[in-house]
This record gives C-alpha cells, sequence and structure tokens, in this order.
C-alpha cells in the first residue's frame, strides 16, 4: 500500500513539473472605459471612439464598442471621438464630438466627453469657463447657531458639464461673497459651514452676468447619505 502512495504521488508530482502553474497572485492590470458623449445641454450625442491612445503612442480604439471598451490596459490616454451621423468628411458634420483624457486605474473607468452642434444646443450656454470680472453675491438664511470661529463659511462652485476645477469664495458673517473670475455655464453650487453641507443648488451664469445674485438656504436642511 506505501509503496502504490509512493508511486502515486510521483506521477502526480511529474505531471504537476511537467505544467506551467496558475499564478494566483496575477492582478488583472486593465480595465473598463465608458464614455458618455453629450452636448453642452447635456443631451446624448452619437458617437464612436477614433483614437484612445497611451502616452506609448499605442492605440485602443480596437477595444471599443461604440463608447463602451473592455480590456484597457491601467494608464494615461488621450481621446478622439467620431461623429456617427453618416456624413461624408467633405460635409459639414451636424454636431462636433469631444474629445479629452482618462487615467485608467480601476475595473470601471467613466469620463465626460462634451461636443458640440453645429447650429448650437437648445437651452443652453456655448461654454464653461470664466470671464476677467468678478461676480458678487449672498447667501441667505445662514443658520444663527453657526460656530463662526471653528466653522467657516464658504461656497464651492463645480462645473456640471466639464472637467475643470471648482471655484472657491469666502462668505462673510452678512452672506456676502465675491467669485474672483465670474463662472459661465452650468455649475453646482455648494454653501459649506466647516466639513457641513447646508446646502446645494445648481446654477446657470451667462457671459453676461454682472447683477449680484442670491442664494437661499431652504428651512429644511439637506440630508446626508451615509454609504458603508
Amino acid at each position: 500500500m506505501l509503496r502504490r502512495l509512493i508511486a502515486l504521488g510521483s506521477i502526480v508530482g511529474t505531471t504537476m513539473l511537467g505544467q506551467r502553474l496558475p499564478d494566483f497572485t496575477r492582478v488583472d492590470r486593465s480595465g473598463n472605459v465608458t464614455i458618455l458623449s453629450v452636448d453642452s445641454a447635456g443631451i446624448k450625442v452619437e458617437c464612436d471612439v477614433l483614437k484612445f491612445a497611451n502616452e506609448k503612442g499605442q492605440d485602443f480604439a480596437a477595444n471599443f464598442d461604440g463608447l463602451t471598451g473592455s480590456g484597457i490596459p491601467f494608464g494615461t490616454y488621450r481621446y478622439t471621438l467620431k461623429s456617427r451621423n453618416g456624413l461624408p468628411p467633405t460635409t459639414r458634420p451636424l454636431f462636433t464630438c469631444g474629445s479629452g483624457g482618462l487615467t485608467v486605474r480601476s475595473s470601471e473607468n467613466t469620463t465626460l466627453a462634451i461636443g458640440k452642434r453645429a447650429f448650437g444646443d437648445v437651452g443652453s450656454i456655448d461654454h464653461e469657463g470664466t470671464s476677467a470680472a468678478s461676480l458678487r453675491g449672498r447667501v441667505n438664511g445662514l443658520p444663527t447657531e453657526r460656530n463662526t470661529q471653528d466653522e467657516p463659511l464658504w461656497i464651492r462652485l463645480s462645473p456640471l458639464l466639464k472637467d475643470s476645477p471648482s471655484a472657491v469664495a469666502a462668505v462673510q458673517a452678512d452672506g456676502q461673497f465675491t467669485i474672483g473670475e465670474a463662472p459661465v455655464g452650468r455649475y453646482i453650487l455648494a454653501v459649506v459651514a466647516g466639513s457641513r453641507v447646508l446646502h446645494v443648488q445648481e446654477v446657470i451664469f451667462s457671459p453676461s452676468a454682472r447683477v449680484p445674485f442670491v442664494v437661499s438656504i431652504p428651512k429644511q436642511p439637506n440630508q446626508t447619505l451615509i454609504v458603508e
């Protein structure tokens, strides 16, 4: 019996030595990519991936089905989208698809590409950015129990349809604030006291906006969602 066990062990050992053992420590260093293509009004734009190249110039556009890619190695990429409207290259397209950059560093990666229609986007502002002039505003309805020494009050403006830095402005005790460079386009405005979010609101700034605007904090506070 002992001889049979030794012989069996020898056979198994020889078989395993003759094969490549699976590497259980290997981590997949690639992920999926989803590109959300919209115009400056947030309406879906039909586009496909023309180029999706990393810093070495390797193009992974073939990994995409529409605007969804799979098996994209981790790294930094620049992408260019092309119109899906079927018009020949010599014809002016109905809209221009967006382009941009993306760092793939997880299993699921999503980016927003902003295109532009040839005849303008209904109900939208042509672009997002800033103007040289400053813009003043005031916050109404500030909580009276706020500790002004430990909880500085400020606002943050984050662009809704553009990947660009947020603007931050300090709010004075009377609620007044000044934005150094007036924003243009659609933004999410947050009123913050210390680390508490008092109010969140969408704001649309026109390029000619110069009149001071008012942000009113409702009596019913925002509900905080805690994800564990």
